[in-house]
């Protein structure tokens, strides 16, 4: 039985001049699904699951191509040090990530907006980019 890959994937790859190879559809498939952010290794435990012919150097391979070419974003977890990734999103946003399930919520807004803008005109600086990561428990991780 073949796998199907939603129209998404297709045309993420295209819009990138990236070609439609089975691996590269499998983590777009498997890292938009996720709920939350995935390592290189846990990409790779869950694409060797559907397709036994992938390595873990292939998936490394494929996921820097991915950031080079802004389809993924790389998240440094402070408890960590591990890279994570997710999809890049259209639209500026910032996340809460449960340290303990690593579950992410995505907030939409930016509440450091005008902070941002008053800062970078008090000091004559260029903002080209900010995040903001909160890091703490999920509503299922915290002790009852």
């Amino acid at each position: 039985m073949s796998h199907q890959h939603p129209p998404q994937a297709t045309q993420i790859l295209q819009e990138h001049g990236l070609s439609q190879t089975k691996h590269r559809q499998l983590l777009l498939d498997i890292i938009a699904a996720s709920r939350q952010f995935l390592t290189a290794d846990q990409l790779y435990l869950q694409m060797v699951e559907q397709d036994a012919s992938i390595s873990l150097s292939t998936v490394y391979r494929i996921v820097d191509v991915f950031v080079q070419k802004d389809i993924l974003k790389k998240v440094m977890m402070d408890s960590s040090n591990q890279a994570f990734y997710e999809l890049a999103h259209v639209h500026h946003c910032h996340h809460l990530i449960c340290t303990n399930c690593h579950q992410v919520i995505h907030i939409e807004g930016c509440p450091i907006h005008d902070y941002e803008t008053n800062i970078a005109n008090a000091y004559g600086f260029l903002v080209q980019d900010h995040k903001l990561e909160l890091y703490g428990l999920c509503v299922n991780c915290q002790p009852k």
